[in-house]
């Protein structure tokens, strides 16, 4: 069981993402949130798992969120560049293009961060015996969740590049 444990939180800690805690019933302020979990040892290590689940998921979407600052930042120089070049006379239509497409990109990755930021992940009716698999089950998913992410944020990075690429060919 302890192996088990072991391996589950170093699983969460290479998948890196944060979670939102609600449970499937209201719980109030002062309650817990595993309302069913009577073991206190099984409750504590599901709160650290949890704890943990949210702790990648923040690191994870503030690595994501500064890469596509800066990401921004440079398309603003290819476009500053495309800008002095249409004004000395050269066709930058390419460019534009490109630079067009990566913003596009740009705003679908800081949307899906946006959405990953807000997404809540629930723990219905977890008790002893299978609050180990729901925790497994939202590791998971969101392990998935930030998947999609990285993927997003990283077709932003190559619409970027091609941005750069079409403006060194003029």
């Amino acid at each position: 069981m302890r192996f088990r444990i072991l391996m589950s939180l170093s699983v969460l800690m290479l998948c890196g993402a944060s979670v939102s805690v609600v449970s499937a019933q209201e719980a109030s302020p002062t309650s817990h949130p595993f309302p069913r979990v009577e073991s206190e040892r099984v409750r504590t290590v599901a709160e650290r798992v949890w704890r943990m689940l949210d702790e990648v998921n923040a690191r994870r979407l503030a690595g994501a969120r500064t890469v596509t600052e800066r990401l921004q930042r440079v398309l603003e120089r290819i476009e500053d560049i495309a800008d002095r070049r249409d004004e000395r006379g050269v066709d930058v239509t390419v460019a534009r293009e490109a630079i067009r497409k990566a913003r596009m990109a740009l705003d679908e990755a800081h949307e899906v961060i946006r959405e990953q930021a807000d997404r809540t992940y629930l723990l219905d009716d977890a008790n002893d015996r299978t609050i180990g698999d729901r925790l497994r089950a939202v590791r998971d998913q969101l392990a998935e969740d930030l998947r999609t992410v990285h993927a997003t944020v990283h077709e932003a990075l190559t619409a970027v590049r091609a941005a750069a690429r079409a403006l060194r060919t003029l």
